[in-house]
């Protein structure tokens, strides 16, 4: 009787007696002896009279899979991040040398940058604020303020004047204060002596007889400069004896050269004397028994000042 029963129920299953909507495309069937329904079918209990009593199965029923569409991830503000200013301070390593060697002026600026969103663009108006420039006058030596400049809008920079005490490398430092921010650039700086030679003769002057000896500095361009530490030395070899009357030394004193006469002469009661003269340097002296005749004289010339490559001559002889 049980077994007519199942048959009447698969029976009426299999007819499509109970068939859900959409069994068209995916029909429903009987679970029958199987543990578990296909891909996209759930078990459903059915329940269907067979000879006037309730009979109970297991029916396959296609359920669509559930599409699940991800969530929108919320839009964000944009958070725009506030500008931002960055100073910059510059030396211009052109520097000008002159006119003396210690003698150097310097030009430097201030910029500043304005970033936003990491993007940055050079500011046209320069922030307000003062630039200074700070340097050594002597390599090694402590650092001072040289020169200040005020900075802002057209205005972003400026030259500055120092004498050093001598040449040698100087470590100079530029700073960019706005009274908010700062910047700073160190750069060395390198500062050479003139390179030098020194310039002597001597010139037979007119009868009875003279000599002219001069000396000067003249730069490695040929330029002739006046220096105070230029050294003239000389003697003069009497023409009797050989012996030598001397040496005589006098200094430039800021002259371009030096310009010593020795010069013969005649007295009443002395026939023969000299005279040394130093018309455009200094001091003066008169030789007794003295003889021109084969009488000599010969000279040095020397330099040494700060700035200058120091140079000498050679002794020269002339008569």
């Amino acid at each position: 009787m049980r077994k007519l029963a199942i048959s009447a129920v698969l029976a009426l299953a299999a007819l499509g007696l109970a068939a859900p909507a959409g069994a068209a495309t995916h029909p429903s069937y009987p679970l029958g002896h199987k543990a578990h329904c296909r891909a996209h079918y759930v078990s459903k209990v059915r329940h269907h009279r067979v000879h006037g009593k309730l009979v109970a199965y297991r029916e396959c029923v296609y359920r669509p899979p559930v599409k699940v569409t991800p969530p929108t991830p919320p839009t964000l503000p944009v958070t725009a991040t506030a500008p931002t200013i960055q100073l910059r301070a510059q030396l211009d390593p052109s520097f000008v040398q002159g006119p003396g060697p210690l003698d150097v002026t310097y030009s430097f600026s201030a910029s500043a940058e304005t970033y936003t969103n990491g993007v940055g663009a050079l500011d046209q108006s320069l922030p307000d604020g003062v630039l200074n420039l700070f340097t050594p006058t002597t390599p090694g030596g402590p650092s001072g303020l040289a020169c200040s400049v005020d900075v802002g809008g057209d205005t972003n920079g400026g030259t500055c004047d120092v004498t050093y005490a001598d040449t040698g490398t100087f470590d100079v430092t530029v700073v960019y204060d706005s009274g908010t921010s700062s910047a700073t650039e160190t750069d060395s700086e390198t500062i050479l002596p003139y390179p030098t030679s020194i310039t002597a003769s001597v010139v037979a002057g007119p009868p009875p007889l003279s000599w002219i000896v001069s000396a000067g500095v003249t730069l490695g361009d040929g330029t002739t400069v006046s220096p105070p530490a230029l050294s003239l030395s000389f003697s003069i070899y009497n023409g009797a004896t050989g012996d030598p009357v001397g040496p005589f030394t006098t200094e430039t004193a800021g002259q371009t050269s030096c310009e010593i006469d020795i010069v013969s002469g005649a007295l009443p009661d002395d026939p023969s004397y000299v005279t040394v003269m130093s018309p455009d340097c200094s001091g003066s002296v008169v030789l007794w028994d003295f003889s021109f005749e084969d009488a000599s004289v010969s000279y040095s010339a020397a330099f040494d000042a700060p700035g200058y490559v120091p140079s000498a001559t050679g002794e020269l002889v002339g008569g």
